[in-house]
């Protein structure tokens, strides 16, 4: 199976929280400020939106396809979010695994699949376009929310180069229109995913250690390609396996 890793840049869905609260005329910065009262006041802590609150403002993946990982991007600029969702999930039609480091991914991409009725491999549907879903996070942790671990320390554990240990505001990001520091942090984190994703597999058998490393020398010859600086300060952190 392909193994296609993904991190997304999520913000409020300002548009279906207008409607779910009635706001109104607000403007998107003050609608998402009551999305996030609202959800404080539910949880008493967090202003964290629940992914069926969220839409996907930018996103960072690595495919495998006929020619080996590939390093694919999108954001704002780039087009709306439907047009995102079609750049994100077309290469990963036929079988494969889907995989994020934290659920809220998936599900948010179930969400707004479902909105945009886009690839029915999203909801479980067993054809030609399907593919499976992975939380890596949750699968390494055996299920056991304490035994959760971040991206970085992972990272460090396996003596990769590493991620942000706090995620850019994605959010922000976008009411200033700055997205290259946010597509910084999710490439890098959607590549971190891939080489963890990979070692996984490797230990479930499901690929061989020639094949994991014939893997990994294709992503490293997919981002040397590529001229953005932080991807060549990867690459020259990255040790060889």
């Amino acid at each position: 199976m392909n193994l296609i890793t993904v991190a997304l840049g999520a913000v409020p869905d300002v548009a279906t929280g207008r409607r779910l609260h009635d706001l109104g005329e607000l403007s998107d910065a003050d609608a998402a400020k009551v999305l996030f009262h609202r959800r404080k006041q539910e949880t008493g802590h967090s202003e964290q939106l629940r992914p069926n609150q969220q839409s996907i403002a930018a996103f960072a993946a690595v495919h495998e396809g006929s020619d080996g990982p590939c390093l694919r991007t999108g954001n704002w600029r780039d087009g709306d979010e439907a047009a995102l969702l079609d750049t994100l999930l077309e290469p990963c039609r036929g079988l494969g695994t889907l995989v994020s480091w934290g659920g809220e991914d998936l599900s948010l991409l179930g969400y707004r699949a479902l909105k945009h009725a886009r690839h029915a491999g999203m909801f479980g549907v067993r054809d030609e376009t399907s593919y499976c879903r992975c939380d890596l996070q949750a699968e390494l942790a055996l299920g056991q929310p304490a035994a959760l671990a971040p991206l970085h320390e992972i990272a460090h554990l396996l003596a990769l180069p590493g991620v942000a240990q706090v995620p850019v505001d994605a959010w922000e990001a976008l009411l200033a229109d700055e997205p290259e520091p946010l597509m910084i942090d999710l490439e890098l984190r959607a590549i971190h995913i891939y080489l963890i994703g990979l070692r996984r597999m490797q230990i479930a058998q499901q690929r061989t250690p020639a094949q994991v490393a014939e893997s990994t020398r294709a992503l490293r010859d997919n981002l040397e390609d590529r001229r953005e600086p932080h991807l060549q300060r990867f690459l020259q952190q990255w040790g060889e396996d």
